[in-house]
């Protein structure tokens, strides 16, 4: 009788997940992608991620190889130049309502969430870039410009002393669910 009774629950929960979707319970409009980014003197990054959109805002997480360019002395033993493991998280605010070209306000922080404890003792480049520029859109693609500040070694907003110099970022987002 129980597992009858659990059988129908079950049904329910499928019929009423077939019926809403992302958007409706979290009231944002999720989407995936396979894209990458470059900071100049910074890192390369090729992703696989997805990105949460609210109007004007959108935050996105994402997951796959970065190589970093530089070395501060938190981190002498990283290596450089070589592919690694690395996770991304973007905030990206539009602050006028266009179309195809859009104002853009970014912050992009970098490291990769499958190092360091709880998971290794290994060590992690990390970044945080702010930044102001432009996303163009073409149907399920996206290219972000922008131009600002990437600082080394961060956690969350503080970053290793000196290590801030002005960079130019470009993100590409190709949607594969949109």
């Amino acid at each position: 009788m129980a597992s009858m009774a659990k059988s129908k629950i079950a049904i329910a929960a499928l019929i009423l997940a077939s019926n809403v979707s992302a958007a409706d319970i979290l009231g944002a409009d999720v989407q995936g992608w396979i894209g990458g980014e470059t900071v100049t003197n910074g890192r390369d990054a090729v992703q696989i991620g997805v990105t949460f959109e609210w109007k004007h805002v959108e935050v996105d997480v994402s997951h796959g190889v970065q190589k970093v360019h530089y070395r501060v002395p938190a981190e002498p033993e990283w290596e450089m130049d070589k592919w690694q493991g690395g996770s991304i998280g973007n905030l990206r605010i539009y602050p006028l309502n266009m179309q195809t070209i859009r104002p853009l306000l970014v912050w992009n922080h970098a490291s990769d969430i499958t190092r360091g404890k709880p998971f290794n003792d290994e060590n992690e480049p990390t970044s945080d870039f702010f930044g102001a520029g432009v996303t163009v859109e073409v149907k399920r693609f996206e290219l972000d410009i922008a131009y600002g500040s990437l600082g080394r070694e961060c956690r969350i907003i503080e970053c290793y002393p000196g290590s801030r110099t002005n960079e130019l970022r470009i993100g590409f987002r190709g949607y594969f669910w949109k």
